[in-house]
């Protein structure tokens, strides 16, 4: 799908019509459900690799927080960056090109999942407990037009605590996105 499309436009539209319908404390999963829409629509043989790096990277999360000697979780650290990389590598490759699906923003959301996991592994952050909020914090779709790659606290919160309607703020991002 493409970002200058009528039909991303039509789809950003009607995520953003669901989000506040919904109450608050429901409103994450709207973004959640759109950001899978959006992935399956746009590169829908990929959605396997994209969900496997999300599940490796949230359990490797978790492991390398359990760790307790400094050795074991290096080592975690490590072999959990080479599983998120290694798709990327692939996807580089002139030689497996052809043959290898790549997800939309694999070197964005790699990236992501570095920043997230070098996080935890320096202590900076826990790791998200809920599976779910952690694969929103990944995949939230419009994020993968912008740089820089956001950092967990900075954008997590954002993500979650629902925001109440404010008609200025949404006209000017009306005409931001025009």
């Amino acid at each position: 799908m493409d970002f200058i499309s009528l039909n991303y436009n039509i789809f950003l539209c009607i995520t953003v019509a669901i989000y506040y319908i919904l109450p608050k404390r429901l409103r994450w999963y709207s973004l959640l459900a759109g950001s899978f829409i959006f992935y399956l629509i746009s590169a829908p043989n990929s959605i396997i690799m994209f969900l496997s790096m999300i599940i490796i990277s949230y359990c490797s999360s978790h492991i390398i927080k359990r760790m307790r000697l400094k050795i074991y979780r290096t080592c975690a650290f490590i072999i959990c960056i080479i599983l998120i990389v290694v798709p990327l590598f692939f996807s580089k490759s002139t030689l497996l090109r052809t043959t290898f699906i790549v997800p939309l923003g694999l070197s964005f959301f790699t990236l992501q999942m570095i920043a997230y996991i070098s996080d935890v592994y320096l202590g900076k952050i826990s790791p998200q407990k809920n599976f779910l909020k952690y694969a929103l914090f990944i995949s939230f779709f419009p994020q993968i037009l912008q740089g820089p790659i956001p950092g967990y606290k900075q954008l997590n919160s954002q993500l979650l605590k629902g925001h109440s309607f404010n008609e200025k703020k949404f006209v000017k991002g009306l005409l931001l996105l025009l």
